[in-house]
């Protein structure tokens, strides 16, 4: 009966959203699970395309937060646990969709014989996760350096 009353909260509160949010609710869950099968493919390397100058989107943080939330929202009631870099490259994903530029950064830190990794979202306008601090950016390897 606990997981009635748990969905029927979430279903009351997907109901009172607008149209427009709904909308980009499932825009969100769909762009995770197009994130979820892409990792997990050889078709990888297109979910980290990214631009070298990437340019801050000055005036456009509440967009980038509401849609932050919203994507959070609907990866709390996806099929599976989210990871913090399917999280990132969806939500940077649609953003990029909307015409904004964010870099997905990947980091690690060293914690006693092993290490934790993370990713998330960088933009020069709107630092996304403040946890990001604790870990060191992983760069890429230039190739003409071998």
């Amino acid at each position: 009966m606990v997981w009635f009353k748990k969905y029927s909260r979430t279903l009351t509160g997907f109901i009172a959203l607008s149209t427009q949010d709904k909308l980009l609710i499932a825009e969100s869950w769909l762009a995770l699970l197009k994130v979820i099968v892409f990792l997990r493919t050889p078709l990888r390397a297109r979910c980290f395309s990214q631009e070298e100058n990437i340019q801050p989107s000055v005036g456009r943080e509440n967009e980038i937060l509401y849609t932050k939330e919203l994507l959070q929202k609907a990866a709390s009631h996806h099929i599976k646990s989210i990871s913090c870099l399917e999280h990132a490259v969806a939500l940077r994903n649609m953003l990029r969709r909307r015409g904004i530029n964010v870099k997905v950064n990947i980091g690690v830190k060293g914690k006693g014989d092993s290490f934790e990794a993370h990713a998330w979202l960088d933009s020069l306008a709107h630092p996304e996760d403040p946890q990001s601090n604790e870990y060191s950016i992983l760069h890429p390897i230039n190739k003409d350096r071998r």
